[in-house]
C-alpha cells in the first residue's frame, strides 16, 4: 500500500503564452494563457469524439444540426492544421481567415478572469468549427440548443492553490465526457503569469490504464529553497485498492514564476 495523504481537490489552466505553441497539428499564437484558453485547445483537439457521440444520438434538438455535424467530421483532420490566433482586440469572436481562426478571447470569459464552464467553450468550438467550414447557424439559438446538449456532459473539476507565495501557483484538475468512451483528463499549473499543460507528462508515470482513468484528490503543497511541490491521492480502477502518491515538482525563480523545462510528474 502506498502512502496515503489527506489534502483538498485540483485543478487549473492553460498553456499557451505569448509566443507560438505546437499540438497535434495546431499552431497557437497570440495572446493565449489563460485556464480557458487551455480548455478551447483542448476541446478542440478531441471535439471528433464528441461530436460523433452527438450525431448517434436521437436528440430532437441535435436535428438541424446533424447534416452540418456530419461534415464537421469530415473536415476534422484538415481543421487540426489551422492555426490559431487568440486576440482580445478583436471585434468579432471568430474570424476564419483561409487556414487561420482567429478566437477572441473576451468569448471564453465571464469576465476578466472568470473562465467560462467546460460545457459553454465546448459549445463556442463546435460553433468556431463549423464557421470554418463555412456553415452558420443563427448564434443565439445555436448557443440555447447546444446548452440543452451540453447539460449530459459530466464534468469533475476542481482546483487547488499552493499555500506559499502568496497563492499565486496552482494545481487545475479537469475530466469530462458524455459517456465512457468520450472522457477527456486535463491537468496544468499555473503562476501568477501563465499556465502550463502537464497532462502528457502523466502516460509514462500511470502504473496502469489511461490518465482518463484515474482520479486525484487530496492535494497539498510544499516549499524548500527553489523547489515547489504539489501532492495528492492518486487512484483508479485498475490498481486493485492501491493509493498511489502524486508528486508535481518544479523549480521557481527570483519572479516567482515556473520553469517549465523543470516541470516533473511522478507517481509512487
Amino acid at each position: 500500500m502506498r502512502n496515503q495523504l489527506k489534502l483538498s481537490c485540483s485543478l487549473l489552466i492553460a498553456i499557451l503564452f505569448i509566443g507560438i505553441y505546437s499540438t497535434a497539428g495546431i499552431n497557437v499564437v497570440g495572446n493565449g494563457g489563460g485556464w480557458a484558453e487551455l480548455q478551447f485547445i483542448t476541446q478542440f483537439k478531441n471535439s471528433d469524439s464528441t461530436v460523433t457521440f452527438l450525431i448517434n444520438q436521437n436528440w430532437l434538438v441535435l436535428k438541424n444540426y446533424k447534416s452540418g455535424l456530419e461534415n464537421l467530421i469530415s473536415d476534422f483532420k484538415k481543421q487540426q492544421q489551422f492555426e490559431i490566433t487568440f486576440d482580445s482586440a478583436m471585434s468579432a469572436d471568430f474570424v476564419i481567415n483561409e487556414s487561420h481562426l482567429f478566437v477572441n478571447n473576451k468569448v471564453l470569459y465571464v469576465d476578466e478572469g472568470h473562465p467560462k464552464k467546460i460545457h459553454e467553450i465546448a459549445i463556442l468550438v463546435i460553433y468556431a468549427q463549423l464557421k470554418m467550414i463555412g456553415i452558420e447557424y443563427a448564434q443565439e439559438k445555436f448557443y440555447q440548443d447546444f446548452a440543452a446538449v451540453f447539460n449530459h456532459l459530466k464534468v469533475e473539476e476542481s482546483g487547488y492553490i499552493s499555500s506559499f507565495e502568496n497563492s499565486l501557483l496552482k494545481i487545475n484538475d479537469l475530466s469530462y465526457e458524455f459517456d465512457l468512451g468520450t472522457k477527456v483528463h486535463l491537468l496544468a499549473v499555473e503562476d501568477m503569469s501563465h499556465s502550463y499543460d502537464i497532462t502528457d507528462l502523466f502516460p509514462t508515470q500511470i502504473p496502469c490504464g489511461e490518465i482518463s482513468d484515474w482520479t486525484f484528490n487530496q492535494w497539498g503543497s510544499e516549499k524548500h529553497l527553489n523547489l515547489r511541490s504539489f501532492y495528492s491521492d492518486a487512484s483508479a480502477a485498475c490498481t486493485g485498492g492501491i493509493v498511489y502518491r502524486l508528486v508535481i515538482q518544479f523549480n521557481i525563480g527570483e519572479t516567482l514564476l515556473i520553469d517549465k523545462k523543470s516541470i516533473q510528474v511522478n507517481i509512487y
